[in-house]
């Protein structure tokens, strides 16, 4: 039995390694692909950044693609249980039914942004609704920029 445990603890590292890797791979490719084709410093110094966040957060794992892996159901009462709180600190969500909570909260995908990145400009058509769960974020108009 502790063969198999020190086995399986062995692959897990062994993973998380390869993982960090092929990340680090992936960011100097991204790099070298940037300068080949002219991006400025900081352009670039932003996207490794949104690169490195992105991979701090998630490491290897992809949320949606182990929830879409489950039954409806089951995705479901997880949204609800990582979402419902925020959902009803919004004044659109407080007073509806939970059938409604339940049917767009598997809907919700979190999104990183990092500090001075654009999430919208004024006239876009909107497609989508953004709830901000932490941080702060700034409307500026197109002249501010």
């Amino acid at each position: 039995m502790l063969s198999n445990s020190y086995k399986n603890h062995r692959d897990i590292v062994s993973n998380a390694n390869s993982n960090e890797t092929l990340f680090q791979r992936q960011l100097a490719a991204v790099n070298g692909f940037m300068r080949q084709h002219g991006l400025n410093e900081e352009r670039r110094r932003r996207i490794l950044r949104r690169m490195r966040f992105t991979w701090e957060q998630q490491k290897s794992l992809n949320e949606s693609q182990i929830l879409d892996a489950l039954p409806l159901k089951i995705r479901t009462d997880i949204a609800m249980r990582v979402h419902y709180e925020t959902l009803v600190k919004v004044k659109l969500f407080r007073n509806c039914e939970p059938g409604m909570l339940s049917d767009l909260v598997v809907l919700l995908a979190p999104m990183f942004y990092l500090p001075g990145d654009l999430v919208c400009m004024k006239n876009d058509i909107g497609k989508e609704m953004y709830i901000i769960k932490s941080g702060r974020v700034q409307v500026r108009y197109f002249l501010d920029l």
